[in-house]
């Protein structure tokens, strides 16, 4: 079985599990929590929409244009994820901790965090070492 195949189902079953960690914790917020939760994230998520659009338009861009430099620009495009998604972190860290969330609903956010991370790391780490 291709290295690559592993790594896309290691990386789905870590998004599929934060999920459910993620659905779990949201069902244990009070009303209260969870409509200050939405109102805080409204706009972020069209904001974070954009940005990973435009790293994906920038990666098709760049390989359109500068077809011999696919290796560089898979590595460029993955350092470029990495950082949005560490960028993305921090700021709902914060957020979740500007809007008083439960301690318990931030230790989750971070397992989750962590969770997606690992599997996306597996999934880039394979991707990159198969360049």
């Amino acid at each position: 079985m291709n290295n690559t195949f592993v790594a896309i189902g290691i990386f789905l079953v870590s998004v599929f599990v934060a999920r459910y960690i993620n659905e779990k914790a949201l069902r244990e917020l009070s009303e209260e929590d969870a409509a200050r939760l939405l109102q805080g994230f409204s706009q972020y998520r069209v904001y974070s929409l954009v940005a990973i659009i435009l790293i994906i338009a920038a990666y098709f861009f760049v390989n359109y244009f500068y077809p011999n430099s696919r290796a560089t620009s898979i590595t460029i495009f993955m350092a470029a994820i990495v950082v949005f998604l560490l960028a993305n972190s921090v700021f709902m860290f914060r957020k979740l901790r500007k809007l008083e969330m439960p301690d318990s609903y931030i230790n989750r956010f971070l397992l989750v965090t962590l969770i997606k991370y690992g599997g996306a790391f597996v999934l880039f780490g394979t991707v990159v070492a198969n360049q």
